[in-house]
């Protein structure tokens, strides 16, 4: 009896022991299946943070693709220019081209003892404040027109930007790093601008001994890629070239290159700042002296504008020689004119931009007809007028 006793309290302890045994595995178990089950459930958060990660890591390549797009998307100029064009066409072209043409600035921003004299001040200021403002009854000076020209230059896509000359009105540390800052920010490559100079962009003449005439012709070399005598853009089915300081007879230097140029057959537009005198067209001569009050360009009685052998000599080429020159662009006089200088070349005189104008030269093929406009896609004045009166309308019925 005792002996079964011990063998029921013995098989008890065993299976007790058993079923600690089993419910310890069966705990065990549990837990794993609940750890390899959050496992699989925490699987697709690391998926999604890898792929977020991956987006974070795109997302500078977007942000900067965002911001080269931005930086070409120059914003318009708040004073709305009006544009001087003119048309030159050209044998053999195979397609159109658009040149802004952007003359006589006259820019003056020294207002202040310093860069000038204290002697200078009152005509400095005189000439500020009547002369070289826009005519379109706003009376903006020029300083101020130079970065809205900037702006125009960039918010539009052209060919081609000349400069041609007078873009200062006299030569001051001041006035050149007005001009240096707007030509720094112009979204053209060196070799589709081409600035031609003139005696107002060197011209120390309010600085005293402090700042000379050579300063301003030092001063130069430092502007858009220097200031270089052999001044040429090609483009390829025709080629402009600038006659540099017009306001002084060429040199014999100077001559050769231009020669040389047209020795290669290009037809070729001729770019100088003091116009040339025509043959056959007195109305240029009426114009120069109803503005100026005196012949102010190039012929054999101008009081300033005497050509000497090498100018003559160009002139000659230009005009009955081989040279194969289908248009003169010139400046100067404050005025335009257009019309023939021979029976063969026609010369276009852009009036100035302190006015609030700039040109616009159409290059197109012989016999055919602008199609380019610079300004598709924009909304004119009155196409604006009749949106925001429509606007005005819509909100006042509602």
């Amino acid at each position: 009896m005792k002996r079964r006793n011990r063998r029921q309290k013995r098989n008890l302890k065993q299976g007790i022991l058993m079923g600690a045994v089993l419910v310890l595995a069966l705990l065990l178990g549990l837990t794993i299946g609940a750890l390899l089950t959050r496992e699989k459930e925490e699987q697709p958060e690391e998926t999604e943070t890898e792929s977020l990660w991956e987006t974070v890591e795109e997302e500078p390549e977007t942000e900067t693709t965002e911001e080269t797009k931005e930086a070409k998307d120059y914003p318009a100029p708040v004073y709305q220019f009006r544009e001087e064009e003119v048309t030159v066409e050209v044998e053999g072209l195979e397609k159109e081209y658009t040149l802004a043409f952007v003359n006589d600035i006259h820019m003056i921003s020294d207002f202040e003892a310093g860069p000038v004299t204290e002697e200078s001040l009152p005509t400095i200021q005189q000439r500020y404040d009547e002369m070289f403002i826009t005519n379109d009854g706003k009376g903006i000076p020029s300083v101020e027109l130079w970065p809205e020209i900037v702006k125009y230059l960039n918010h539009y896509d052209f060919d081609g930007v000349i400069f041609a000359a007078d873009l200062l009105d006299y030569s001051s540390t001041t006035n050149v790093q007005k001009l240096k800052e707007g030509m720094e920010e112009l979204k053209y490559p060196l070799d589709k601008m081409m600035y031609l100079r003139s005696d107002h962009d060197y011209g120390g003449w309010y600085g005293g001994e402090a700042y000379t005439d050579d300063d301003g012709v030092k001063a130069q070399e430092d502007i858009l890629g220097g200031d270089s005598m052999e001044q040429v853009l090609d483009f390829g089915d025709f080629q402009v070239v600038g006659i540099n300081r017009s306001h002084k007879n060429i040199s014999a230097e100077q001559h050769a290159f231009i020669d040389k140029q047209l020795d290669n057959g290009k037809p070729t537009i001729m770019v100088t700042h003091v116009p040339f005198y025509s043959e056959v067209d007195e109305s240029l001569l009426d114009l120069s002296m109803q503005v100026r009050n005196k012949i102010y360009y190039w012929h054999p009685q101008a009081p300033n504008y005497v050509p000497d052998g090498e100018t003559q000599g160009l002139i000659d080429r230009m005009y009955h020689g081989d040279a194969n020159v289908v248009e003169i662009l010139g400046a100067h006089i404050h005025a335009s004119w257009d019309g023939q200088v021979t029976d063969s070349l026609r010369e276009h005189v852009f009036g100035p931009c302190y006015q609030g104008q700039i040109g616009i030269v159409h290059v197109i093929p012989k016999g055919g007809k602008v199609t380019v406009n610079i300004h598709e896609g924009e909304e004119t004045e009155e196409e604006t007028e009749e949106t925001e009166t429509a606007e005005t309308e819509s909100t006042e019925s509602n």
